[in-house]
Order: C-alpha cells, then structure tokens, then sequence
C-alpha cells in the first residue's frame, strides 16, 4: 500500500492484451493479469493519486472517419473519459500508441456516512494516428484530454476493492479498426 510519502508501482505488465476490434462496445484493453485491485479504503484521503500509463498498436482505415474513446475504471465506474478522439485521415497499420495519465481523488463525501470518492483527470494519447498528424514517417500527435478543463469523474465507493482497467470505444465497428496493449504501469506517487 502507497502512502508512504515516495513512488510505488502497483504493476506492470508485458502481456500483450487481446486486440479490441469490431465492436462499438467498451472493452477493456489491458491482459487479465494486468487488472489491478486496489485494496478497501485505499482511497480514503484526498490528494491520493494514481497514474497510469498504456503502450502499444494501434490501427484504422482511411474511410470511414471514425473515433475513439478511451476511459479508466475502478470496478464499474468510470473515473477518467477522453474526448471523442478523431484518428488520422491516412490509413494507419500497426501504429505505436502512449496512453498515460494522472488521477488525484478530488473529493470525499463522508457527511451523514457517505462513502463516495470522485477523482480529477489529465491524461494523453501520443500516436500518429490522430487526425491532423499527416503520413510522414516519424510524425506524431498528441491529444490532451480532456481538451478543457477537467472535470470530477464519476463517483465511486472508497471502502470496497477496486479494480483498475483502461477501456476502448470504437464509434464504427469494423475489422479494420484495431487498439492493442503491450506495456501497461500503473503507479500511486504518495
């Protein structure tokens, strides 16, 4: 358990995950055994934070221009969602993707027992197949998100494990769109 003042890695994971594609259905991007579960009340004071980082391939067709949306979990619930990302007019195979992010819990509602914790946001997407980047060799994007301010996530219970997992988003199901992890890390810094 983190807390202790300095960095802890809670896991890292070299497993390829199982490549997301033709569905429009959220669907987890990491390995099973990357999933990791934070124990009960281990968010239980404000400022704790997490990141998280993803590596990996990405690939999608020239038409239809389509989207993708990206979001971190703990359990069920969403904490953290990207904007609506629009991928690269040039069709892109088997590109290199960095999904990284920062969560610090925000908010802990415990007036009359409340248990609910809600989290505040930044993350990135790093790839060149982000629209605008072009077809050069060696051209690369990237995609604050979310795009304005950050927002408080989705409120979640403190006081039961919690599972975290990074979810893929599709807006068109085709086999031709494809999002698969290689690395993943995820971290608490205090």
């Amino acid at each position: 358990m983190a807390k202790n003042g300095y960095r802890t890695t809670h896991i890292t994971s070299q497993m390829v995950g199982t490549a997301v594609t033709n569905t429009t259905t959220p669907t987890s991007i990491l390995p099973g055994g990357a999933i990791y579960s934070f124990l009960a009340n281990f968010f239980d004071v404000a400022g704790v934070t997490i990141e998280w980082d993803v590596r990996g391939i990405i690939t999608s067709p020239v038409t239809p221009g389509g989207t993708l949306t990206l979001d971190a979990r703990l359990g069920a619930v969403i904490i953290f969602t990207s904007q609506a990302i629009t991928l690269n007019a040039t069709a892109m195979t088997n590109q290199t993707f960095i999904f990284r992010g920062k969560s610090t819990l925000q908010q802990i509602d415990t007036a009359a027992g409340g248990t609910t914790a809600t989290f505040k946001s930044v993350a990135e997407f790093i790839s060149r197949d982000i629209s605008g980047v072009g077809a050069s060799p060696g051209a690369v994007g990237t995609l604050l998100c979310p795009e304005t301010s950050p927002a408080a996530g989705t409120g979640f219970d403190m006081t039961g494990s919690q599972a975290f997992n990074i979810f893929a988003t599709w807006q068109v199901a085709l086999s031709t769109y494809s999002i698969q992890s290689h690395l993943f890390t995820l971290e608490s810094l205090n």
